[in-house]
């Protein structure tokens, strides 16, 4: 597996994931219809329990991080490097996405 992605699921009317989190009294109310009566707060307020959301971005961090700070993977890049500007280039980005990741928690 050379790239790895994971993101945050929001979800959104009219689609079957909201139908379903409805359903499953996941919300316990109508949190868009909320969100239309007071659009001033944003709607991961209205969404998410803050603590929960906190959690729910650390663990998104963590999977991110335990992906490509594998020490396999790194070597599986290393040795697909072409040449020496991509071997820096990709050390570049790497050290930019992981600082990202690093300075937000």
């Amino acid at each position: 597996l050379d790239y790895a992605q994971f993101e945050i699921t929001h979800v959104v009317p009219c689609t079957e994931l909201y139908d379903m989190a409805i359903k499953q009294g996941r919300f316990g109310y109508d949190i868009w219809g909320e969100f239309v009566d007071n659009s001033e707060k944003p709607i991961e307020e209205t969404v998410w329990n803050i603590d929960k959301k906190n959690e729910i971005e650390d663990l998104n961090r963590e999977a991110f991080i335990k992906f490509y700070l594998r020490p396999g993977y790194i070597l599986q890049r290393i040795r697909t490097m072409d040449s020496i500007p991509q071997l820096l280039w990709q050390l570049k980005t790497g050290i930019k996405i992981l600082t990202k990741f690093i300075l937000k928690s």
